[in-house]
């Protein structure tokens, strides 16, 4: 399994809808926090894909990063970093990236109390500061066997050419229902609980709690089903994602307890 990629749709909900009213527009504030929080769960989890992929390699076979250990391979813990230089290189992927990644894991994350630690020194990507740690910790198995993992961020921050920034705050709890010791990715299920907090470009802050375990299935694009509860400016907002259905709806329910139907990007 891929830890890197289980969290990205948990933040990812934006809104395709047309505001006919005054009511209608108070939801940009929460369409304006939800595009910031992806923006900065894109860049974290491409940093943590890039982790993995190199972690998973343990080689300096390539200029762009350099990367590095302190352990060879198979010995715990182990520290590898990923250095793309204080200038910066361009990737394979198109995109240039300054500064470093640290990986850090105590053991194999299959393995219960393992740790996988993923901190951010100076790191950019195409001129735009990316700050934060998250850790991942193996938390063994709940009353019916299913792996357990506590995911936290701290200190996430995206810093702007212009001088503008967002942060976040997050701590959840992943649960494998479904397909976690096959080895096959396609016919993961698992479950996302928890909180989280920030600010905005524009100075907002928000929170978001999930009062109703989030499914994500690994072969559909949306999340499949869940409650999030996100306040902003003293008012709350709802989402509910479904009944299981792989499909873009979700219901929004507004302040007044007016609910609107939304369409979910990918």
């Amino acid at each position: 399994m891929k830890l890197s990629i289980l969290l990205s749709s948990a933040f990812t909900f934006l809104f395709l809808f047309a505001s006919c009213n005054r009511e209608d527009q108070t939801v940009d504030a929460v369409t304006l926090m939800a595009e910031q929080v992806a923006n900065y769960d894109d860049l974290m989890e491409n940093a943590e894909t890039l982790a993995d992929q190199y972690f998973e390699e343990f080689s300096g076979r390539t200029n762009c990063p350099v990367v590095s250990a302190d352990q060879p391979r198979g010995v715990f813990p182990v520290k590898v970093t990923l250095d793309f230089g204080s200038t910066g290189c361009k990737g394979i992927d198109g995109r240039t990236r300054s500064g470093k990644i640290h990986i850090y894991r105590t053991d194999s994350l299959l393995k219960p109390g393992a740790q996988r630690i993923v901190t951010l020194e100076n790191y950019k990507v195409e001129g735009v500061s990316v700050a934060g740690t998250r850790s991942w910790q193996n938390m063994g198995e709940d009353s019916l066997g299913r792996p357990i993992y506590s995911v936290s961020t701290h200190g996430g921050e995206l810093v702007f050419q212009d001088g503008s920034s967002i942060s976040f705050e997050g701590s959840h709890l992943v649960t494998f229902l479904e397909g976690s010791n096959n080895g096959i990715l396609e016919d993961n299920v698992y479950s996302i609980t928890g909180a989280a907090n920030g600010f905005t470009r524009n100075g907002t802050l928000w929170s978001s709690e999930i009062t109703s375990p989030l499914i994500r299935k690994f072969f559909c694009r949306w999340i499949t089903g869940g409650v999030r509860n996100i306040q902003i400016n003293n008012s709350t907002y709802v989402i509910d994602f479904g009944d299981g259905s792989c499909d873009s709806r979700a219901l929004l329910t507004l302040p007044s307890g007016r609910t609107r139907v939304v369409w979910l990007r990918p």
